[in-house]
């Protein structure tokens, strides 16, 4: 059931915000999992039995050593050679009509603000519900320059996993 939260304009959710490389793609292990799992290309959940590539991914747009909290993280990504495979980089006014994505929605999510530097400067733990709201405070601290957070990176609670960038709109 879908729980159409509207993102505001302030708000622009970023799917992958580093490409894939190759040498990620060429390492990733072919997976049907039995359960839903998140996809970060298209921000839509694989379904239980489909082709999907657990790889690992770096979501920071800095230089390597720009930040200690930067590193890796596993992700699920639907297998683009599996048959009848539509699966492309989400746009979320156009796939989603400007609302959260469902597989954001419907899990407890961990919210980090990182300042330009790549230095986490908060976090907090939201309910998909919650999350806009989170997002929208998060953004708003820090007043000095050097305090300010730049951007998020939202994580699925639970695993621990990259769920997607969020930058200012």
């Amino acid at each position: 059931m879908p729980h159409d939260i509207p993102l505001p304009p302030t708000l622009h959710w970023r799917p992958l915000p580093t490409p894939l490389t190759p040498a990620a793609l060429a390492a990733a292990l072919p997976r049907t999992p039995p359960t839903p799992v998140p996809c970060r290309r298209c921000l839509r959940d694989i379904a239980p039995g489909d082709r999907a590539l657990l790889l690992s991914y770096d979501p920071f747009l800095i230089a390597s050593d720009g930040s200690p909290y930067r590193g890796p993280t596993a992700i699920f990504v639907h297998d683009l050679a599996s048959k009848d495979n539509t699966c492309e980089l989400a746009d979320v006014k156009r796939d989603f009509g400007g609302c959260v994505p469902e597989q954001q929605v419907a899990r407890l999510m961990a919210v980090r603000a990182f300042d330009k530097g790549g230095m986490l400067r908060e976090a907090e733990v939201a309910e998909g519900k919650d999350l806009v709201m989170a997002c929208e405070r998060l953004l708003s601290e820090g007043q000095e320059a050097d305090e300010r957070v730049e951007y998020l990176h939202l994580h699925y609670a639970a695993q621990g996993c990259f769920a997607v960038r969020v930058d200012r709109g």
